[in-house]
């Protein structure tokens, strides 16, 4: 069973699912992806550890913000931090 919630970090309101008990492992879809790359592969992983996957910004149901620095690997990042 997957904890599915829109979180607000950083200004814009991230889509995250969370499922399992104990230390926290991120997962990080690529370009042009959703959370739902790990649809497979989470299951696997719920078992052992907490899952948290999320739509990055601009991405499945994260909102997308304007601004040329929007996309920065310095905003990508605080992302995962306020999602953790």
């Amino acid at each position: 069973h997957y904890d599915s919630k829109i979180i607000a970090v950083n200004g814009i309101s991230i889509n995250v699912q969370v499922a399992g008990e104990g230390p926290p492992v991120l997962f990080l879809h690529g370009f042009p992806d959703s959370l739902h790359l790990w649809d497979a592969v989470l299951p696997h992983f719920v078992l052992l550890v907490k899952v948290i996957a999320y739509d990055q910004r601009g991405f499945g149901q994260t909102s997308a913000p304007e601004g040329e620095n929007s996309y920065k690997v310095d905003a990508i990042l605080d992302d995962a931090i306020g999602v953790l």
